[in-house]
C-alpha cells in the first residue's frame, strides 16, 4: 500500500477535493488556480474572466467591456450610449450631453455634430446612441429647416443677398444685366427715385418705365400664379448687382389676392410690404409708346443700394424669375439730375 508521501501534488490550474484520486481535474473556465496542491479553484472575480480551463490566472475585461459578476468566462460589451475607458471595471459609463456612442464596445464617446453643413438642415437630434441626423436642403436653399423648397431660410448668396419669399428661393437678378432687355421708345421717360436713409424704415425705390416698347399681356408671366418678378440694379461701366428687389407672384395680402388681373395687365398691392418692400407695381401691355410699369418699394426691407458711390451708368432691369429671355430696362448716365445725401433722382437717356 501507498503511503501518503507518494501521492503528487495538483499542478496550478488544477485541484481536487476528493481523496484516493488519481488526476486533478483542470480549473473551469472563469476559475483560475495559481498554485500547486489545492484542493479548490478559485473563482475570477468582478472585472474579470477567464475563458479556458486549467488557468492559472485571471485576465482583466478590455476597455469597452466590464463584467459585474464573479467567475465568468467572458465580459460583456459597454451597450451603445455608454463607454469604458479602462480595463477590470465592472460597469460601464452613460456618455456625457453632447457626446454619443453608436456602436457597443465603446472605449469612448464622440462628441456630437453641433451644427448640420451649410445645405444639409438637422432632422434628427443628437443623442447618447446617436450623431446629430442632417439631411439635404432643396437645391433652391442655401440654408434651411425642412427638405422642401418652401423652408428655405436663406437663399444663394448675391449681392445683395436675396431672402426666402415665403420660405422659397426664387430666381434671382442676373449677376450681369441681361441683353436685349426692352427700352422706353422716348428719353427722359422713365424715372428713378432713390431713398438710403440712416433710418431704413424711410427708405424707399420708386421706378416708372413710360413710354415703353410693345409688350404684351402674357409677356409679363404668370405673375397671379407661381412665375414672379425681379426688380435689379446695377451701377458702373462694368456693370455691378447692387440691388434686387422680389415682386411675388401669386399669394393674398390683407387677405385678398396681391395681383390682380387688368384687362391690359397686372396691378400688385401689399400693405405689408414682403419680402422686399414693394407697396405697388404696376405692368400695362400696349404698343410701343403705350406699355408702362411701375414699381413701389419703401420701408425697412427694400435692398436699397447706397446712391453716394454710384458711378454710373445705373441700369434698371425688371426681370421674370422663369428666366425668361423677355425684360424691360431704363439707362441712367451721368451727371445724375440729383444725387446728393442719400437721394437720388434721375430720368432715363
Amino acid at each position: 500500500m501507498l503511503g501518503t508521501s507518494d501521492c503528487s501534488l495538483c499542478a496550478p490550474g488544477t485541484a481536487t477535493a476528493s481523496t484516493g484520486t488519481t488526476t486533478c481535474p483542470n480549473c473551469n473556465p472563469g476559475q483560475f488556480q495559481p498554485s500547486s496542491g489545492e484542493s479548490t479553484c478559485l473563482n475570477c472575480g468582478a472585472g474579470t474572466y477567464q475563458p479556458s480551463s486549467g488557468s492559472t490566472l485571471c485576465l482583466n475585461c478590455n476597455a469597452g467591456t466590464f463584467q459585474p459578476a464573479a467567475a465568468s468566462s467572458t465580459c460583456l460589451d459597454c451597450a451603445a450610449g455608454t463607454y469604458q475607458p479602462s480595463n477590470g471595471t465592472t460597469s460601464c459609463i452613460g456618455c456625457a450631453p453632447g457626446t454619443f456612442a453608436d456602436t457597443t464596445g465603446s472605449s469612448s464617446c464622440d462628441t456630437c455634430t453641433p451644427t448640420c453643413p451649410p445645405g444639409q438642415f438637422e432632422n434628427a437630434a443628437c443623442t447618447a446612441t446617436s450623431d446629430t441626423g442632417c439631411a439635404p436642403c432643396d437645391a433652391t436653399c442655401a440654408t434651411c429647416d425642412g427638405p422642401s423648397s418652401s423652408e428655405c431660410t436663406s437663399c444663394e448668396s448675391g449681392n445683395p443677398p436675396v431672402p426666402p419669399v415665403s420660405g422659397e428661393c426664387l430666381a434671382d437678378c442676373t449677376a450681369a444685366p441681361k441683353g436685349g432687355c426692352r427700352t422706353p421708345t422716348l428719353s427722359g421717360k422713365a424715372g428713378l427715385s432713390i431713398t438710403d436713409n440712416a433710418d431704413n424704415t424711410k427708405d424707399s425705390l420708386k421706378w416708372k418705365w413710360i413710354k415703353g416698347s410693345a409688350t404684351l399681356v402674357g409677356e409679363f408671366g404668370a405673375v397671379t400664379g407661381t412665375e414672379g418678378l425681379r426688380l435689379c440694379v446695377y451701377d458702373g461701366i462694368t456693370p455691378t448687382r447692387v440691388s434686387a428687389i422680389a415682386i411675388p407672384p401669386g399669394g393674398t395680402c390683407a387677405g385678398k389676392p396681391c395681383w390682380k388681373t387688368k384687362p391690359t395687365g397686372f396691378g400688385y398691392k401689399d400693405k405689408d410690404r414682403t419680402p422686399n418692400g414693394v407697396l405697388s407695381a404696376t405692368l400695362k401691355a400696349g404698343p410701343d409708346g403705350k406699355a408702362l410699369i411701375k414699381v413701389t418699394a419703401k420701408g425697412a426691407n427694400v435692398p436699397t443700394p447706397n446712391p453716394t458711390s454710384f458711378t454710373g451708368p445705373v441700369l434698371v432691369q425688371l426681370q421674370r424669375d422663369d428666366g425668361s429671355a423677355v425684360c424691360w430696362e431704363a439707362k441712367y448716365s451721368m451727371p445724375f439730375k440729383k444725387n446728393v445725401g442719400g437721394k437720388f433722382t434721375d430720368k432715363a437717356d
